[in-house]
């Protein structure tokens, strides 16, 4: 059952919020991604082989600024609204990405972002 906000589900809202900060993160529009960002923000790296990589808000940021990021693109995207907390799942070329959004008053920000590599 979708979770409604306004005219638009939270569901159809993520998505939209997910497709803007990848073309944010694509033409590194910082300001963008910061607005979407939460202040606690963090994201959680898995590569095989390595230990668990923990990317502070202001180093992600910085890494949009200098392009770092290889092209993103989803493949497929799927959300599950739970109240105030909606999580997406992001099938990429050779990741799976897991981004926890949190709403707070009436403003939904992403909180987490977990990437997963799955081959190589």
């Amino acid at each position: 059952m979708a979770v409604h906000w306004g005219a638009e589900s939270v569901e159809d809202r993520i998505i939209r919020s997910e497709l803007a900060l990848m073309s944010a993160v694509r033409t590194r529009d910082v300001d963008m991604c910061q607005g979407m960002l939460a202040d606690s923000f963090f994201a959680v790296v898995a590569r095989r082989g390595s230990p668990l990589e923990t990317v502070t808000k202001s180093a992600w940021l910085k890494h949009v600024r200098s392009g770092g990021f290889d092209e993103f693109a989803a493949n497929d995207i799927h959300v599950r609204a739970h109240r105030r907390v909606a999580v997406a799942t992001i099938m990429c070329a050779d990741e799976l990405v897991t981004d926890i959004w949190i709403e707070r008053g009436g403003h939904w920000a992403m909180g987490e972002r977990h990437i997963a590599q799955l081959t190589r």
